[in-house]
Parts: C-alpha cells; sequence; structure tokens
C-alpha cells in the first residue's frame, strides 16, 4: 500500500478545484471542492473509497482513516539502515533507537503515526524529528509502546524510497 496520489483524488472528485498537500499536517490533502461543487457527489465517492472527510472553514481535509494508516504501516518493508554519514545523522539516530523498541502496532498510537507519514510527505524533517523524539519518549516515561513502526517509515525516507511515503 502507498499513500494516495493528487491524480487519484482528482478523479474521485471529478470536478476542478483545488487540492494539494495541506501543508499543516492535519490529513492527506485539503480541497475546496465542496465550495465549488456542492452537491456534485465527490464527497459519497471519496468516503466510498475509504478516505475520511473533515471540514475545516472553508477547506476539506482527505485523509485516511486510522485503519488505512495502520494497513499502510504493515506493508511497509521492515527498516533496514544504510551507512551513517553527515547528511542523515539525525534520521540514521532515531530509526536506529526505534528498531530497538519493537511493538505490535496495534499498541502504538496510531496518531503519532499518521501525523508522521504526513510530516514526512512534506519533507519536514525537523518536525518529523520533534514528533518522534517526543513520542519515544512519553512512551518510555508512561511504560507504552513507542512508535516503532516509525522506523520503517524513516528507513524508506534513508534509503529514499520515496514511493513508500510520498505514492510516487
Amino acid at each position: 500500500m502507498r499513500p494516495p496520489r493528487r491524480e487519484e483524488i482528482l478523479t474521485l472528485i471529478a470536478s476542478p478545484c483545488l487540492l494539494r498537500s495541506d501543508r499543516a499536517g492535519r490529513a492527506l490533502f485539503i480541497s475546496d471542492f465542496e465550495a465549488r461543487a456542492p452537491g456534485g457527489g465527490a464527497a459519497g465517492r471519496l468516503r466510498a473509497a475509504g478516505y475520511a472527510l473533515r471540514r475545516e472553514d472553508a477547506l476539506t481535509l482527505i485523509d485516511w482513516p486510522d485503519e488505512a494508516y495502520a494497513a499502510y504501516y504493515e506493508g511497509l518493508p521492515p527498516a533496514a539502515l544504510p551507512p551513517l554519514s553527515g547528511e542523515n545523522a539525525a534520521l540514521w539516530g532515531l530509526c536506529s533507537i526505534l528498531m530497538r523498541h519493537e511493538a505490535p502496532l496495534s499498541r502504538q498510537d496510531m496518531g503519532t503515526l499518521a501525523l508522521a507519514l504526513r510530516l514526512a510527505r512534506l519533507n519536514d524533517t525537523g518536525k518529523l524529528l520533534r514528533l518522534l523524539r517526543g513520542a519515544l519518549a512519553e512512551a518510555l516515561r508512561e511504560g507504552k509502546a513507542p512508535p516503532a513502526h516509525a522506523a520503517r517509515l524513516l528507513s524508506a525516507m534513508l534509503n529514499d524510497q520515496t514511493e513508500y511515503y510520498m505514492g510516487r
């Protein structure tokens, strides 16, 4: 499973509209399709295709439900670290730590993992590192499962496998 492509969403909407990645990381995409073509059936087609929709101001946030994010993370190949370099040290180190804290996906916080994928798609490494470092620290403090499957996402980023997080 890979993240949806913009073209796939546009096909479901089937009318001219704004559609772009949500730069705030709230969802996979944002669109103004409901304002441009109210009652056009796009919302029903998107929901039937398995997307979760949420209105925020004049925009519709188009996202996956938790089950789709879980299927995405289950489908990622196990983490494999490339050679350590100065350029990848921060991601490499965090990925290495997460690999040592395996936990069943069902025990991990899907909200954190969903946001991690959205930040990876935005190529916002700084926010991604802060999110996962904070989630790891909190999980260890509270005796909860850390976001271990994020190691698979970081590995895909480190190995430049953009199809796994960008949908290409």
